[in-house]
């Protein structure tokens, strides 16, 4: 499996479309935005599809249709045999602990407010990167570059 890194958005960065090529390419990603038009009440096919940027930025549309859009690129990955890993500081294994062999991805949350419940529910297991001393928290950067290197790490020593 080639290397692949994918960047999920937050508020501001919707586009016209996005998700699309998942969900046309994959079936499990088209049955995520299904699902979710159905628990959310609102057509997030269409919205993420081909609604006009106006109405995809309207306040009562945007997160659901962020989640649904990282929901959709999660199960299509899942599809394919990757492991999906979620770095968070309530995670309940220790970095050093995660099984960071075959192929897997790294989800994460924005600093603020971390990963959506329901986005840390659809991943296989949630890692915290143990912090010794009085820091509470890392920032995203060091969080994310922690756990890629423990990624390589793990990948160069299994060969």
């Amino acid at each position: 499996m080639s290397k692949i890194a994918f960047c999920f958005p937050g508020q501001g960065s919707l586009e016209r479309g996005m998700g699309r090529e998942f969900a046309e390419y994959d079936p499990a990603a088209m049955n995520v935005f299904e699902q979710g038009s159905e628990a959310a009440g609102i057509d997030l096919r269409r919205l993420c599809f081909e609604a006009p940027l106006e109405e995809l930025t309207e306040t009562e549309v945007q997160q659901p249709a962020l989640v649904a859009t990282s929901l959709a690129i999660l199960a299509a990955l899942r599809e394919r045999g990757v492991r999906l890993l979620a770095a968070d500081g309530a995670g309940t294994t220790l970095l050093h602990d995660a099984d960071l062999t075959g192929a897997h991805a790294w989800v994460m949350g924005n600093e603020a407010w971390g990963l959506p419940h329901e986005v840390r529910e659809a991943c296989d297991d949630v890692v915290r990167v143990p912090i010794h001393g009085h820091a509470e928290s890392l920032n995203l950067a060091m969080a994310a570059t922690i756990c890629l290197y423990a990624s390589a790490e793990a990948r160069r020593t299994s060969r």
